[in-house]
């Protein structure tokens, strides 16, 4: 099977969501995010069977 449990998603390391692993995949969407440069890390947590890891690259995004 795949992975499972959570992924943490921070704004320069402020937690803006923790949303649970399915079929693999961890996804967000947030309308609320301000205008300016948001710079977004994600955290997986791990389970049992898979090791958590950290993004090696932050994504960042730019909010006009």
């Amino acid at each position: 099977g795949g992975p499972s449990g959570t992924v943490v998603f921070k704004d320069r390391g402020v937690v803006i969501a923790t949303v649970a692993v399915t079929m693999g995949r961890a996804r967000i969407s947030i309308a609320s995010l301000s205008r300016g440069t948001h710079v977004i890390t994600a955290t997986y947590q791990g389970d049992s069977s898979f090791l958590a890891s950290l993004t090696k690259t932050a994504l960042t995004q730019k909010i006009t």
